[in-house]
């Protein structure tokens, strides 16, 4: 009968807790014109008894019967160069709030993002605030499962501005929630 070494013990284990953590990884990321960066998950934010309003006014939630996430979202844009010769630059950091409206009972459960969130650009102090705002084009929110304390997600899903320009959300995401 083989017995199995200390290297072998120890490589399987290796292998193992790489695939739980690649499997419970919470990755999010944007995808701008194509390139696709992780972004970073700042804050989260529930708010029971919440609905999204206009995205255009300045409350973006009133009272209601249904549930809001709030995602704050970051990540370091392209170097901006600045200054006679571009001897000068600085890294951008983009920021954004992703809405997301669920239904007031939580449960396991596909959302579609039309009429069901937005995305707000933060920043850009140059940038109309009408066109900070991307309504959804396609996609869906996927509730995969809850706990007693919070909710884990994934989302995959293309907004639009006034402009025509786009941004597309994709990957998974766990938001604290009271229940």
């Amino acid at each position: 009968m083989k017995t199995i070494s200390a290297k072998h013990l120890l490589l399987v284990m290796l292998v193992l807790s790489l695939a739980c953590t690649s499997r419970y990884r919470l990755d999010l990321y944007l995808v701008i014109e194509g390139d696709e960066k992780k972004v970073k998950v700042e804050r989260t934010e529930y708010v029971q008894g919440a609905t999204i309003a206009d995205p255009y006014a300045d409350d973006k939630l009133v009272s209601g019967t249904g549930n809001c996430i709030i995602l704050n979202l970051g990540r370091r844009g392209e170097t901006q160069q600045v200054g006679l010769y571009n001897l000068v630059g600085y890294d951008e950091y983009m920021r954004c709030l992703l809405y997301l409206q669920l239904p007031q009972e939580l449960e396991a459960d596909t959302i579609a993002l039309s009429e069901n969130s937005f995305l707000q650009l933060l920043g850009r102090y140059d940038v109309r605030a009408r066109d900070k705002i991307f309504l959804p084009v396609s996609g869906t929110l996927v509730i995969d499962s809850l706990s007693r304390k919070r909710l884990y997600g994934t989302i995959a899903g293309s907004y639009a501005n006034n402009q025509g320009q786009k941004f597309g959300v994709k990957g998974r995401f766990k938001v604290k929630v009271a229940r």
